[in-house]
């Protein structure tokens, strides 16, 4: 059976996406549903049209695997042991920004309240709470073990069992930051100064993040 497209008309239909350590692609693409892809021929296995994701993670507890889907109804949970037959195991609440540690068991959420949570895989599952709640952040990344989640003027950073371990001030001329990314010992923030100026800072993450001085500048760019 072919991939069955939505008439609807819109230029962004691939809204997040993730991989997982198997190479497998997960695509959430809002109204088209959702799927995964082999990493052999990068076709869909399966088009799950049951929700309407704009994000996706695929995440994992031991040789347990899932996706973890989100939308405007609230997150999902389902089991993909078997990539081509997802099982829904629990709902959950909606999130618009997620990471996840390297080994793809505990993740932190950002709803649309712009509320932190922090959780494993494994109490997602059975409907239990975050391990950790906290309100005042906008976006999150992660670099394998410890979060890091801006808040208004700064970067918090936290331990997987949600302990706060740090914090530093962002650069007062970016100060709207919308997101945040990390990559090889770096976290880059992307934002604007309330002007209609857009940049990138970068930070680096051996011991207490440090400001890097690089040219970043840019206007009327789109940050993924």
């Amino acid at each position: 059976k072919g991939w069955v497209v939505s008439g609807a008309d819109s230029i962004d239909r691939v809204t997040g996406f993730d991989v997982d350590d198997l190479g497998y692609l997960y695509i959430a693409t809002t109204v088209n549903g959702w799927t995964i892809c082999d990493p052999q021929r990068m076709q869909p296995l399966f088009q799950n049209l049951e929700v309407q994701p704009n994000k996706i993670i695929a995440l994992r507890s031991g040789t347990q695997r899932y996706a973890f889907t989100s939308s405007g109804r609230g997150g999902v949970l389902y089991s993909v042991n078997n990539p081509a037959n997802p099982q829904r195991v629990a709902q959950a609440a909606q999130f618009k920004d997620w990471a996840k540690t390297s080994d793809g068991g505990t993740v932190a959420l950002i709803d649309p309240r712009n509320t932190l949570s922090i959780n494993t895989v494994d109490r997602i599952a059975t409907g239990r709470s975050p391990v950790a709640i906290q309100s005042g952040y906008v976006t999150v990344a992660c670099d394998g073990t410890s979060f890091y989640a801006v808040g208004a003027g700064k970067v918090d950073a936290f331990d997987a069992f949600g302990t706060f371990k740090s914090t530093f001030v962002l650069d007062p001329t970016l100060p709207n930051v919308t997101n945040i990314h990390f990559g090889d010992g770096y976290l880059a923030t992307v934002g604007d100064n309330g002007a209609g100026v857009f940049g990138v800072r970068v930070y680096k993450t051996d011991g207490t993040p440090v400001p890097v001085t690089v040219d970043t500048s840019a206007q009327g760019f789109n940050a993924a």
